[in-house]
């Protein structure tokens, strides 16, 4: 069992970065430096929903060189698959907390973390009302609201 880190509620160097629970928070991009930032505010894991194309690759050997767990779940705007869903409660699950969930700029990580809310029991509009000051989007609400209807 890990010993509970209280995350910073807010990091104004990080893009977009918003605590959205004592154990998870939720941005954008990591610029140069960042990852040391986060390894010294108690972040143990990295969960990376950026395409491969995006720079995942360099992210995740920093990760690790640093001694964090690092997941990669590949989102596109278009949506979350059952199988995207079925790997991020699996790590979700099992990497150590707290978690740093991100993208290019919050809006998909605030997208999986609203299908998460709604796959573990909480009400589509209540997920929704919680995802959007995460960073969850009007474009991607509607994509969330087709997708679970």
């Amino acid at each position: 069992m890990s010993q509970l880190v209280k995350i910073p509620s807010q990091m104004p160097e990080i893009l977009n970065y918003v605590a959205a629970t004592d154990e998870l928070a939720i941005a954008g991009v990591l610029s140069a430096g960042q990852m040391r930032l986060l390894k010294e505010n108690g972040f143990a894991s990295i969960i990376d929903v950026r395409t491969p194309p995006e720079g995942v690759a360099l992210e995740q050997e920093e990760a690790e060189g640093m001694g964090m767990s690092y997941a990669n779940i590949p989102l596109t705007p278009q949506g979350v698959s059952d199988g995207q869903l079925a790997h991020f409660e699996e790590v979700f699950s099992d990497l150590p907390k707290p978690i740093f969930l991100h993208c290019a700029i919050g809006a998909r990580a605030a997208m999986i973390w609203v299908f998460h809310l709604v796959y573990n029991g909480m009400d589509i509009e209540e997920a929704i009302a919680k995802g959007q000051p995460l960073g969850l989007n009007p474009m991607l609400e509607r994509v969330v609201r087709s997708s679970l209807s």
